[in-house]
């Protein structure tokens, strides 16, 4: 019976018009019977996951074996009910006689309505039903597709439709399916069979799902849902359920009451305010930064729609709010402050400049800006001469609207001219004399001249609008070098950066992690010594230099091998994994045992290190050997083997440019392992600690490598030290580290907050997470509401919500945001809270985030967000909303707060979603308009007449030849020309067209009428050898 699937599928590929298919169905319905079941499924099976588009061919073939009688309504019922959405969410809790594999595709809204409106329309004119077995099978699928959206999952999805904007669609399906039961049960033979043939199981299913589905269908129509309640009452079709209430559902999985309410929940006013964009802007800098291009233009698409003006406005508005907070209230470090003022002072520009493409002709960039500017706070950022009649204020904080107006200049935005009138003094500066900077320029001028490299990475950290393009350029250097292998630039580079930390965070700011790590860690994974070298020392320092840097942009920023996008066996992931590991000398190789005794002698022996040991053992085999060289030597020292002064002589090697890196894995391995030593152990180690960390003498270009690498692991060595004075707190060998310590705090760029940081939110009396986001969220909500009289908005930091997500988890930091936001809306300021509880939840984060951050435009894009097991808070407010009946039961409040929060988020992430892919290019769209042509190639709609509209409830009739009159989807294309299968196999007409051009004739001719039609060759034929027709047969 496959052959009428295959039948099917040729037509559709071949775009068959409907008089062809009558003709073509006949023959082979002479040849093997119809199956109807096989032949619905066959037609109305989704066929992609692009279903939200219709195949216009589908119901117009509907309608051609309607009336030749090749499908009933019962099978065509079946088959719409199996690949609609309502199966997967209902079919396994119904049951069916044979279990079925769930589908991963479903077909389309719009063919839903457009079946039962066809069908209704059958009941209508009398053409349905023509036996007492049909009107069984046509009610006992009805019953159960009723059921189906009776049933709690499905009470689910009618809650996530209000949330995602499919309410409309929703209600029109639940319409059109209450249409057809009303036209059914009204047709006399259907009356006459339901009161004199209807079996006890199915009145009994029958009753009950209409007892559940009348007030369902009541919240969509309330004229349809009392006509068909009408019905069910004059057929007695009621169960002692009906007076029960809801909650008494078919299985106990009804919609109850409280569903229901939550249903017809009001939504707040949509109000884009001050403080939502604030959070949302402050998530991006926190800690490494997020801020992709295409996620946040279309998080602000999102939520500003085309108002392009008030888009600009506030982004610059927000940029200088979380700029002034701060600096102001907050203890921030110069590191974290410097990053937000070069975001706005470089980034923001070119943001504006992207948004003033599509502004309003009499909107202009320079409007934008005016108004930004005189809703911020000028005392908190003052111009140079405002610093002289103030009290002394924060550095980064002078001269930064200056700074902006000159990038905006620089960007084209104003007129240089202007800066003095919006500034209100005349600029101590002026736009840069080399212009805006183009990165392939950059690229091309670095590529003649080296030095031209060295330059602009002393001007990465400006403040002028050009970083950006020097980005853009160094990523493009280190990748062309990397793949070049020019090591000896390449080191130069990685030295310069590695000793810059707010250069990596501006680097970061402009593309992803992966971008940059991706072409170094293949370098060194592939690295190796050349036969011809004669110096191995050079290229231990320029594979440490690489290494360096990696290991730089790894520590400062939190990066797991995840975020790399490496293969498992890569030295780097190896490195991360396992590098602060000693192994035994059990699990050591033959080849590791070698080197091992070869460092301990290079370093100990008095003959120093050799060429022949650097030129053996591969820089990755070292840096994976280094735990095991401080474990042994620890091991030597402690059993009288070595002597300390040995090894502290030996580890001044170690303080070269060459071997320097390592002191990475060094002190790595020794935190991880002096709580477990003995005091003996503890001694030495603490010896060879002091001597690594606070050397008495290094070279000068060692001595900025070496600040580098301290930065790096000083906040895991201070706990370290801090755990071990705690356990002995007469040691006096720990303060001295920790003094020299304290000036490489701050290094690290994380989302985790310090111990000073998490103490006023949980330590003190009646202090927790939850009083403290409510808090937060109470002095947003006042501070929007009073910002043009208090520009400077109270502290925030993201962090707050990322610890708290870690520590107390998605539900209580939930449940603390829909409680303020419940108070808040019972205020009067609801609305405000509610955009500010939704940037919460939807502001990226660096794990689990709800808003993808993936770098599209950058060379190594973030397919595959990192995730850490637990929820966020999107999926826990999701799981609230599908059980709401508790929550609608204990505080129906803190019920609609939910319903509504979630209708936000579920709109704002799928709007942002939606803006990142209907964003088409002049070559996408010619590509778009191409395809359109072909999908409809081959559509002939004459004969057929539809409307489909809820007022027509499917009228389809049929016309003389499909004149000029016919109201088709495909009205005015010129039949004639859009048919492919005219003149294959026969006269210019067509009209001989026959089983064998859709190669059912079995002899091959499909060959020549594939080649023709462009549909491909006899070897791509489905239908080849399938069926054994004679070959002398025609019809």
């Amino acid at each position: 019976m496959a052959t009428w699937t295959h039948f099917v599928d040729r037509c559709l590929q071949n775009r068959l018009s409907a008089d062809k298919l009558e003709k073509l169905a006949i023959q082979l319905n002479k040849r093997i019977p119809r199956d109807e079941a096989q032949l619905a499924e066959a037609l109305l099976r989704p066929r992609s996951r692009a279903t939200a588009c219709l195949d216009p061919l589908i119901p117009v073939y509907l309608e051609r074996l309607l009336v030749l009688n090749f499908l009933d309504p019962p099978e065509v019922l079946h088959a719409l009910f199996r690949y609609s959405r309502d199966y997967a969410t209902g079919a396994e809790h119904h049951g069916s006689p044979k279990k079925q594999q769930p589908q991963p595709w479903h077909i389309t809204p719009e063919l839903e309505e457009l079946v039962f409106a066809r069908l209704s329309k059958a009941f209508v004119t009398n053409e349905r039903p023509k036996s007492i077995v049909e009107v069984q099978k046509t009610l006992a699928i009805l019953s159960r597709w009723m059921n189906v959206l009776n049933s709690s999952q499905t009470a689910e999805s009618v809650i996530h439709s209000l949330a995602d904007g499919s309410q409309a669609q929703r209600a029109q399906t639940l319409v059109g399916l209450g249409m057809l039961v009303i036209a059914a049960m009204e047709h006399p033979k259907v009356a006459g069979v339901i009161e004199a043939a209807m079996p006890k199981g199915l009145r009994k299913s029958i009753s009950e799902s209409l007892t559940f589905f009348v007030p369902h269908l009541s919240q969509a129509s309330l004229q349809w849902g009392e006509r068909l309640g009408m019905l069910q009452k004059q057929y007695s079709l009621t169960t002692d359920h009906a007076s029960n209430g809801m909650h008494d559902g078919p299985g106990s999985h009804g919609l109850d009451v409280s569903v229901l309410q939550l249903e017809t929940v009001m939504d707040l006013p949509i109000i884009n305010s001050r403080a939502g964009l604030y959070v949302f802007i402050n998530s991006l800098l926190v800690a490494r930064p997020l801020t992709d291009d295409n996620m946040i233009l279309n998080y602000l698409h999102a939520r500003y729609k085309v108002d392009f003006q008030s888009m600009a406005v506030d982004l610059i508005t927000a940029s200088f709010d979380v700029l002034a907070a701060n600096a102001t209230y907050r203890s921030e470090s110069n590191e974290t402050i410097f990053n937000f003022r070069s975001f706005l002072v470089n980034k923001v520009p070119t943001l504006v400049a992207i948004l003033a493409g599509s502004m309003f002709p009499t909107t202009t960039p320079e409007l934008c800006i005016t108004q930004a500017l005189n809703r911020i706070d000028r005392n908190a950022f003052p111009s140079f001469s405002q610093t002289f009649d103030m009290a002394p204020v924060n550095s980064l904080l002078s001269d930064v609207r200056q700074d902006f107006l000159v990038a905006c200049a620089l960007h084209q935005l104003i007129p240089e001219s202007s800066i003095e009138r919006l500034l209100g003094e005349t600029p101590m500066s002026s736009v840069p004399i080399g212009g805006k900077y183009v990165k392939e320029n950059l690229v091309a001028q670095c590529s003649t001249n080296f030095e031209r490299v060295e330059e602009l990475l002393n001007e990465v950290e400006g403040m002028d609008g050009n970083a950006g393009a020097i980005v853009g350029a160094m990523t493009e250097i280190i990748r062309n070098l990397c793949s070049t292998r020019e090591t000896m630039s390449l080191k130069t580079i990685c030295n310069t950066l590695s000793r810059k930390p707010r250069s990596l965070d501006v680097v970061l700011q402009y593309t992803s992690p992966a971008s940059i790590l991706q072409p170094l860690c293949q370098l060194l994974d592939s690295w190796k010594n050349d036969e011809d070298q004669s110096e191995y020392q050079p290229v231990y320092d320029e594979f440490g230099s690489v290494l360096l840097l990696v290991q730089a942009l790894l520590f400062r920023h939190d990066l797991k091998a995840s975020d790399l996008g490496l293969e498992d066996g890569s030295f780097v992931v190896q490195l991360i994994e396992r590098g602060h590991q000693s192994l035994g000398t059990d699990e050591l190789t033959e080849d590791q045992n070698k080197y091992l005794a070869g460092w301990l002698r290079g370093l100990y022996d008095p003959e120093g290190i050799s060429d022949e040991l650097l030129s053996s053992c591969k820089p990755q085999d070292f840096y994976l050997l280094v735990p095991t060289i401080f474990s042994q030597t620890i091991f030597a020292c402690s059993a009288d083997v070595l002597p300390l002064d040995t090894v502290k002589a030996g580890l001044e090697f170690l303080l070269e440019t060459f071997l320097l890196p390592s002191l990475v894995g060094a002190v790595m391995w020794i935190t991880s392992h002096a709580l477990e030593q003995n005091s003996h152990d503890l001694d030495i180690t603490m010896q060879i600690l002091a001597r690594l960390i606070r050397p008495a003498s290094i070279s000068g270009e060692a001595q900025a490598m070496h600040g580098t690498i301290v930065s790096m692991v000083s906040r895991r060595l201070e706990r370290c030290l801090k755990s071990i004075q705690h356990r002995e707190p007469s040691r006096t060998d720990i303060s001295p580290l920790l003094e020299a310590l304290r000036s490489y705090h701050d290094y690290e760029r994380t989302p985790w907050s310090s111990s000073a940081e998490l103490e006023p939110w949980m330590s003190n009396p009646g202090a927790s997470f939850r009083s403290a986001i409510k808090f937060t969220m109470q002095h947003l909500t006042n501070w929007n509401s009073t910002a043009d009289l208090n520009p400077t908005p109270p502290a925030y930091t993201h962090r707050q919500v990322f610890s708290a997500l870690q520590i107390v988890g998605a539900q209580k930091v939930l449940r603390a945001i829909l409680e303020e936001l419940r108070n808040q809306t019972v205020a009067g300021t609801g609305a405000v809270a509610l955009d500010i509880a939704l940037n919460i939840i939807c502001a990226p984060t660096h794990i689990n985030s709800c808003t993808p951050v993936s770098w599209l435009n950058s060379h190594a894009p973030i397919h595959t967000p990192s995730r850490n097991g637990s929820l966020n808070l999107r999926e826990m407010l999701k799981h609230e909303i599908d059980d709401p009946a508790p929550l609608m039961q204990s505080d129906p409040g803190l019920a609609e707060a939910a319903i509504r929060l979630h209708r936000r988020v579920e709109a704002q992430l799928a709007e942002a979603a939606a803006a990142g892919v209907h964003l088409p290019t002049a070559g996408t769209a010619a590509d778009a308009a191409a395809l359109n042509g072909n999908l409809m190639q081959g559509i002939e709609m004459g004969d057929v007449h539809m409307d489909i509209s809820v007022s027509g409830a499917g009228d389809v009739t049929a016309t003389s030849g499909g004149g000029a009159d016919a109201n088709t989807s495909t009205a005015g294309l010129d039949q004639s020309a859009l048919d492919v299968t005219a003149g294959l196999g026969g006269g210019a007409d067509g009209t001989t067209t026959d089983l064998d051009a859709l190669g059912l004739g079995g002899d091959g001719s499909m060959d020549g009428i594939l080649d023709a039609a462009g549909a491909g060759t006899a070897d791509d034929d489905v239908f080849s050898g399938l069926m054994g027709f004679d070959d002398d047969l025609n019809f």
